[in-house]
């Protein structure tokens, strides 16, 4: 997982309070999930992702485009129920992880 993917866990189990959760995050970090650095590839597929997003009216968040771009560099699957924001990226393989 990328770190921006780290980030975007921790806050929202620190904002819901929920201990229990990160716990369990925090076992799965140490046990089984690597965190890894996002290079150059990804950061320029970011930038350009920025500017298609804005020039077709639906621009993404920051996050978001790092984690496409993470994804499409390492030709990943993104695994998320954040399906809409994701739907726009031409070439993002999607699975939504509730259905």
């Amino acid at each position: 997982m990328p770190h921006i993917v780290y980030f975007e866990i921790k806050r929202w189990l620190l904002q819901i309070g929920a201990k229990g959760k990160r716990r369990v995050f925090e076992e799965m970090l140490h046990d089984t999930i690597t965190i890894q650095s996002m290079d150059e590839p990804v950061w320029d597929m970011a930038a350009t992702l920025y500017v298609e997003t804005r020039k077709e009216g639906k621009p993404m968040g920051d996050a978001d485009l790092l984690i496409a771009a993470y994804c499409l560099v390492n030709d990943y699957t993104l695994v998320t129920n954040n399906t809409r924001h994701f739907e726009r990226v031409d070439g993002l393989k999607l699975v939504n992880w509730k259905t």
